[in-house]
């Protein structure tokens, strides 16, 4: 018997709202079901937070208050695509 399972990638985002491009950040990791990713995602969203109130506690910087964060879970790609230009015939 062969067991299929398709993981799902976490894809967790920040960023400051007063300047979003050049602040964005991307963090990925896979996760082996749905409901683990939205865990998983959920700890990361309240370690993200608790460190942005502590910092604003001590530091008391506007540009701390615009920060933002998002999470998604979608399930991965069951196949790779390869790219292999000098080894495929086209």
């Amino acid at each position: 018997m062969i067991e299929v399972f398709t993981p799902y990638l976490l894809i967790f985002l920040s960023w400051n709202d007063l300047d979003p491009g050049p602040t964005m950040q991307t963090k990925q990791e896979l996760y082996i079901s749905q409901e683990i990713c939205m865990k998983a995602g959920a700890e990361t969203m309240k370690l993200v937070e608790n460190d942005r109130r502590e910092r604003l506690k001590r530091f008391k910087v506007d540009q701390i208050k615009t920060e933002a964060s998002k999470f998604f879970c979608v399930p991965h790609l069951e196949s790779i695509q390869k790219f292999r230009p000098l080894l495929d015939d086209n």
